[in-house]
């Protein structure tokens, strides 16, 4: 992911993304550029057209706990055989350091929270701003 990725990313998110940062109280440039600057990995794919589809990344919370996310356009719909072929080996990639990585989902991002369970994420039951979840990955999860 490069620098320049962080502002057509933050004007292409899909609605799904644009919902849970607004609800979280934040802005599509701030989401983008914060998740940006606070990863020590991340990534963006493209399509062969050089459309810009998704970035994600992990970034240290504590020296074994990571922050994961990632953040789509509507170009997402375009690798879905993809991101089943090789969204775990990716997790496992940004997992490399940590115990678990974490984050939150809207609990309305139906298609989200489905990807998380295939991926193996574990939903805890710690308090989450009001409709979020938060999901980790790794350790016992």
């Amino acid at each position: 992911m490069e620098e320049s990725d962080i502002t057509e990313l933050a004007e292409n998110l899909r609605n799904q993304d644009v919902i849970e940062i607004s609800g979280l109280g934040a802005t599509n440039e701030f989401a983008c550029q914060q998740s940006y600057l606070n990863s020590n990995k991340k990534f963006t794919v493209r399509l062969n057209n050089n459309k810009l589809v998704a970035c994600f990344g992990v970034g240290s919370v504590t020296d074994d706990i990571g922050m994961i996310w990632m953040l789509g356009t509507k170009y997402m719909k375009n690798i879905k055989q993809v991101l089943l072929r090789h969204g775990r080996d990716w997790v496992t990639h940004l997992m490399i350091g940590y115990d678990f990585v974490y984050n939150v989902v809207h609990l309305a991002n139906t298609v989200s929270i489905r990807w998380l369970k295939w991926l193996g994420a574990k939903f805890l039951d710690n308090p989450a701003p009001e409709g979020y979840q938060y999901f980790r990955l790794g350790g016992d999860a």
